[in-house]
């Protein structure tokens, strides 16, 4: 009967250790899901405040369009800006979500994007993404460096590796200055910079 009881307690330690790992691995796994829901819940908020965007600038174009549009060549460059703002907004969005997988919705958004750009060459507004081209000084500004290992990087140094904000032509003029960052070749061995 002796033998029971120790072999009885043994066993109950055991089971109390198999209930930790157990309790361990649930509580793993619940913190995971938080993680989660709450990079889900970070795209949400982004992408809210840039619908909210969106929804200010076709405003303000809708405005704009019935007190009879821009006088006589006169451009209306409130209404591209933010036009031009909430496009730059979506391809970072649809750059962020092919990013974490979100492939399906970054395909939405860059079509979303395509929509806004065929309104505005209606309208002669080129927007300019020169990504992965050399900055072109009479369009963008080069306002920072992206610094990246020059065997695996995307684009060759000096290069445009992201447009912060995206150059606008109207009528072949420009109407709004670009913000690009430039790739910059990490240092190899014994190179200084």
């Amino acid at each position: 009967m002796l033998g029971r009881k120790a072999d009885g307690v043994a066993q109950s330690g055991e089971q109390t250790d198999a209930g930790a790992s157990g309790t361990a691995a649930i509580a793993e796994v619940l913190e995971s899901v938080q993680k989660v829901a709450r990079a889900q819940a970070r795209q949400g908020v982004r992408l809210e405040g840039i619908e909210g965007k969106l929804e200010a600038g076709f405003s303000d174009l809708r405005t704009s369009l019935q007190r009879g549009g821009p006088r006589a060549g006169a451009s209306a460059p409130l209404v591209w800006d933010e036009l031009l703002d909430a496009a730059d907004a979506l391809d970072a969005a649809a750059a962020h979500s092919a990013q974490t997988g979100a492939d399906e919705l970054a395909r939405g958004l860059r079509a979303i994007v395509t929509r806004l750009e065929r309104f505005m060459a209606q309208r002669n507004v080129t927007r300019l993404s020169p990504l992965g081209e050399p900055p072109a000084p009479a369009l963008v500004r080069v306002v920072g460096t992206v610094t990246l290992d020059g065997s695996r990087a995307p684009v060759a140094e000096g290069r445009v590796v992201r447009v912060v904000r995206a150059a606008a032509l109207e009528n072949g003029a420009l109407l709004r200055e670009g913000e690009v960052l430039v790739a910059r070749a990490t240092p190899q061995e014994g190179e200084t910079q």
